[in-house]
């Protein structure tokens, strides 16, 4: 009987991330070796008293204050099936007449299959249902956001890559958003590089945006 291995990374931020949460792109488009998994903690704090109106004019609000503690995790179940989860944990301090909130955050589950790898290369699919927590769900934000449910479906591609003595990768996604309540869907793309300078250090650069 294989026992799972489950490495454990902690990554924090503080300060201006508004918005920023459990949907980074921790995920790539390789796949887990069966029996073994990973585990990635992310924290995230924002605090604000202005913001912007319906017109684009910056207002001042009641201090919002958010603190998000994010996780996730991979479990290579198969040679060609990989599970993902990304439970959060949201504490929101918003002066009425908002609200205050303590609970579970944005959060999601998803299943990755392999369709093709070589040594260099791997191309993947991933279908994800994620909830939106009830701090977007029940609009505790300044302007009353409502956000539904989700269905995202993304397809993946990723290549190892060397680049100046320095070996990485490289990892595309393109996904398509199904969102619940009649909320129009949107397609996304996220594109992320790796680099080890050393072979202990991992510096990432991301892009993740909706079109």
């Amino acid at each position: 009987m294989r026992i799972p291995r489950f490495p454990l990374a902690l990554i924090s931020a503080a300060g201006g991330l508004i918005g920023a949460g459990v949907d980074a792109a921790w995920g790539g488009a390789w796949l887990m070796p069966p029996g073994e998994g990973q585990v990635i903690a992310d924290t995230f704090f924002s605090d604000s008293t202005y913001a912007f109106d319906a017109n684009g004019h910056l207002i001042r609000v009641p201090s919002y204050q958010k603190l998000e503690l994010g996780t996730y995790l991979e479990y290579g179940l198969t040679n060609w099936l990989t599970l993902v989860a990304l439970p959060s944990y949201d504490r929101i301090h918003n002066p009425p007449p908002g609200q205050s909130y303590n609970g579970l955050g944005e959060s999601e589950i998803a299943a990755r299959v392999g369709l093709y790898r070589t040594d260099t290369s791997v191309l993947s699919f991933e279908a994800g249902l994620r909830s939106p927590g009830d701090s977007f769900a029940d609009s505790l934000g300044p302007f009353e956001v409502h956000r539904a449910a989700s269905l995202d479906l993304r397809g993946l591609a990723g290549r190892n890559v060397v680049v100046a003595g320095m070996e990485g990768f490289v990892d595309a996604q393109g996904a398509y958003r199904f969102y619940a309540g009649n909320q129009p869907g949107e397609w996304r793309i996220d594109l992320t590089m790796g680099l080890r300078p050393w072979p202990r250090l991992l510096v990432l650069m991301q892009s993740s945006r909706p079109l």
